[in-house]
């Protein structure tokens, strides 16, 4: 445009320099003409400037524009949280993925897509997607008072008594089976942010022998998804974290969302409400104070191991119901449905957040021993539960939360399955159990490199008795001298986390510790010299290195 200018300046310059008037008439007529000249030139000078000033706004037009699609794409990058603001378990440093508001040279910028670039210096780019490994080293050291026999994890409702084998003998355990290796793939498409995540442990089924000689753990899949957002809508599928876990803040997926615990016990908190599974979410996040999902989850009709069967359906009930051996065999109804609402808010240092769910769940049964009318024989129960949990800042870096569950038929939530979501009559009919859990406790970053944390977790599972076909039998949940029927059980924990140090480039060196104290009731003790309750001393020691 410059150009173009300058050349008609120079033409109109060359257009007024004419040969002098060879007479007086000529001379009259050139200087009118010379004139008029000038007055054209000064008119087109201008017009000229009135362009300059028209291409000049045009120019910071574009300028603004560009500046506003730079700030819109950098909200769709994810926000990084230091090790001390998200769970002990958390895999990894959480790093955000850069986005480059214009077109690259790898295949998203041949299709005029912006880059998208890991900010962890792990990170390595294909085409116009960013993979980031992420992991980190465990070495964990657990000592019990009592040999529970569960290894890393505790198996919550499985305490044996002090009248047992077990119940007599301490356990100590060195491990790295919590150790985490994974890889987290951004992109972006159009308007679409694509988040890809998958992670995994050693914590699989182990062989007869895995501590003899080479400790060969096993690999198995914790968390394999795709999330994809576009404006306040996004859209996840594959396994995560249950919708019924609780949250820290938001609806979001990834493992620093999701609130469970600071424990290094890898069952987490006795009482708290979880589940990892396969399913399709949605989520609504209409600003930054509310949010909204539903989710369709994988179900399974379960039953545990402390229920006592009818009679004569001892060898058929457990093939309809999972008793911690049905496999992928369980006949589920139809899907978990989930949904959630949580809000958010607060000033910094008083952030709040308040969520609650409910739960939709099914049961059904068929009784083969029975004939006639297919009615009698095909039998359907329709449960759920609902959930209340909050967690709110006192002050800066001190947190108290809460979680808060209730279910008639959806005790598998409780825990590691701490609750059976029902009992078969002696018709073959199911009865829905109900089942309640809590948590509550505080976490305080006491500064940069140390927290603090302590939670008390409580699980209550009431009776379910029904009377079997001989009219005097008595089946169900809580009958008679039944030691394996919990009625309550309890955990109180506290523990620290000291980061050595942790860096964006070189990663991250913590120290954590962990004291726990277990009791567990059952229903109806009432042989002689039986114990009336069972309980537990632990303590673990975790040494974990984090991948930058």
């Amino acid at each position: 445009m410059r150009v173009l200018l300058s050349g008609l300046l120079v033409s109109l310059s060359l257009s007024a320099q004419e040969p002098a008037p060879a007479s007086a008439a000529d001379a009259n007529s050139t200087s009118q003409d010379i004139a008029t000249l000038k007055a054209q030139l000064a008119e087109q000078q201008k017009q000229l400037e009135l362009l300059r000033a028209a291409i000049q706004k045009q120019q910071d037009a574009l300028d603004k524009a560009s500046k506003e699609a730079e700030a819109a794409q950098a909200q769709r990058v994810v926000p990084a949280a230091s090790l001390g603001q998200v769970a002990s378990t958390t895999p990894i440093l959480p790093m955000p993925a850069v986005v480059s508001p214009k077109p690259g040279t790898g295949l998203a910028g041949q299709m005029g897509q912006p880059e998208v670039k890991s900010a962890s210096p792990l990170g390595f780019q294909i085409g116009g997607a960013t993979f980031t490994p992420l992991g980190f080293v465990d070495f964990i050291s657990v000592t019990r008072s009592t040999d529970l026999g569960s290894g890393l994890g505790t198996s919550f409702g499985g305490l044996p008594y002090s009248n047992t084998t077990a119940g007599g003998l301490s356990e100590t355990h060195f491990s790295m089976q919590n150790s985490r290796i994974g890889l987290r793939v951004d992109s972006v498409w159009h308007d679409y942010s694509v988040l890809g995540y998958v992670e995994s442990d050693f914590l699989g089924a182990a062989p007869a022998n895995p501590f003899v000689t080479s400790n060969s753990d096993t690999l198995r899949m914790r968390l394999y998804f795709v999330d994809v957002k576009k404006d306040a809508f996004e859209l996840t599928a594959g396994q995560t974290w249950s919708l019924m876990t609780p949250n820290r803040t938001g609806i979001g997926v990834l493992p620093s969302d999701v609130y469970y615990t600071q424990d290094v016990d890898t069952n987490y908190q006795l009482g708290l409400t979880w589940a990892r599974q396969s399913g399709v979410r949605f989520t609504w996040n209409p600003n930054e104070n509310f949010h909204w999902a539903v989710a369709l989850e994988n179900p399974e009709q379960y039953i545990g191991t402390a229920v006592t069967y009818p009679k004569a359906l001892a060898t058929i009930a457990p093939a309809e119901l999972d008793n911690n051996a049905g496999g992928v065999a369980i006949p589920n109804l139809f899907p978990d449905i989930i949904s959630k609402i949580a809000l958010d808010g607060g000033s910094p240092g008083h952030k709040a957040h308040l969520e609650v769910s409910g739960l939709l769940t099914g049961v059904h049964t068929y009784n083969s021993l029975t004939t006639g009318d297919g009615a009698l024989q095909h039998f359907t129960k329709i449960g759920g539960g609902g959930e209340l949990n909050f967690n709110f800042e006192l002050g800066a870096g001190f947190r108290i939360l809460s979680s808060n569950y209730i279910s008639d038929g959806g005790g598998r939530y409780v825990g590691t399955g701490l609750a059976p979501d029902a009992i078969v009559r002696a018709d073959g009919s199911p009865s829905l159990v109900h089942s309640a859990s809590t948590t509550a406790g505080f976490e305080w970053q006491a500064n940069r490199k140390t927290m603090f944390y302590a939670y008390y977790g409580g699980v209550y599972v009431p009776r379910d008795l029904a009377i079997d076909a001989d009219n005097k039998t008595v089946i169900g949940y809580g009958v008679l001298n039944s030691t394996s029927a919990n009625r309550a059980i309890q955990e109180a924990t506290f523990g620290l986390q000291n980061n050595f140090w942790k860096s964006p480039e070189y990663g991250a060196l913590m120290l954590a510790f962990q004291y726990s104290y277990l009791t567990r009731n059952p229903w109806n003790v009432t042989t002689a010299g039986q114990p009336t309750s069972a309980n537990l001393s632990m303590g673990y020691l975790d040494l974990r290195y984090t991948l930058p």
